[in-house]
């Protein structure tokens, strides 16, 4: 049984968005909303971009943290 302290990302956070093959949603950038409970064995998430007027869930190995060094590292 998954603990409710798993949870990988926190509401609030700006997580990368990577739709499963076959599911239509814009990939980018998306705000964490609610954290929801374990489903499949994987923890689910509301989570809402900018750009559209809706949330849609999204699992959490679909959602990846933002390196927020990467345009830094880049430069180098």
């Amino acid at each position: 049984m998954t603990d409710a302290n798993d949870h990988q990302f926190r509401v609030g956070e700006v997580v990368e968005y990577h739709p499963p093959r076959g599911l239509y949603a814009p990939r980018g950038t998306y705000i964490v909303t609610a954290a929801l409970p374990a489903r499949y064995g994987q923890f689910e998430y509301r989570i809402r971009n900018t750009v559209e007027d809706y949330e849609r869930v999204a699992m959490e190995g679909d959602l990846h943290k933002i390196d927020d060094d990467a345009p830094n590292r880049a430069r180098r």
